[in-house]
């Protein structure tokens, strides 16, 4: 097993007893994205270099603490939040990030801003005041939303609920999927009432085919007019 613990202000790698890397531990950092690969890895790099500096790179699962017990993912940002520089990037130019892992460490969230990613491989993009509780759901930006089911993304607005399944709301504000899944909210003041359903406020069609021939069935076009669909 390959141990890492803090020694006299330095970060100390060992193996088996036989030390392989020390480092000021205030010039560490991690790239937390790779702990979440489908083999998660430990990778430190200087953090006043870049992330094309990396000093350490090893699976977690050989990794352990000075008690000789082996990391978690949690555990082991526990270990670089507590005892080093602790930037945080996803690869590329270094520098510090924007973002961090929530309180579970469970999904990624804006530094800035009161946000909350809750749900496991939740995101946040931006904004204030926004939760994503659902597995996987997603937020862009805006503030005071919610995505808080399963694969359920908000891009921005004010005081949105995405409550069912796989659905989106574009913007907008006060809009609600109200549990139904599969749904799209364009617009203001909407709430949901059906499954698999696009809702907007108002409709404008710029450019509308005016003949029927060559569409698909289901295909809207214009009748002198009127609005017809292809049987």
């Amino acid at each position: 097993m390959i141990t890492l613990q803090i020694v006299d202000g330095s970060l100390q790698v060992s193996n088996n007893g036989s030390i392989i890397l020390v480092a000021p531990k205030n010039s560490c950092a991690i790239d937390v994205l790779s702990l979440y690969d489908a083999i998660p890895l430990v990778v430190i790099y200087n953090k006043y270099l870049g992330t094309s500096t990396n000093i350490f790179t090893q699976p977690l699962s050989i990794c352990e603490d000075s008690t000789n017990t082996p990391f978690t993912v949690n555990s082991f940002i526990a270990f670089a939040e507590a005892n080093l520089g602790f930037d945080t990037v996803g690869g590329g130019c270094g520098g510090s990030s924007p973002f961090e892992y929530n309180a579970n460490a469970t999904g990624i969230q804006p530094i800035l801003g009161t946000n909350d990613a809750s749900g496991v491989y939740s995101t946040i993009g931006g904004g204030n005041t926004n939760t994503a509780s659902g597995t996987l759901s997603f937020i862009g930006g805006g503030e005071l939303n919610t995505a808080s089911s399963g694969h359920s993304t908000i891009s921005g607005g004010r005081n949105n609920t995405a409550s069912g399944g796989y659905s989106t709301i574009v913007g907008g504000r006060n809009n609600n999927t109200y549990g139904c899944d599969d749904v799209i909210i364009a617009g203001t003041n909407i709430t949901a009432n059906r499954s698999t359903t696009t809702f907007v406020s108002n409709l404008s069609i710029m450019s509308i085919p005016t003949s029927s021939a060559g569409l698909p069935t289901g295909a809207v076009w214009s009748n002198l007019g009127i609005l017809s669909i292809v049987p």
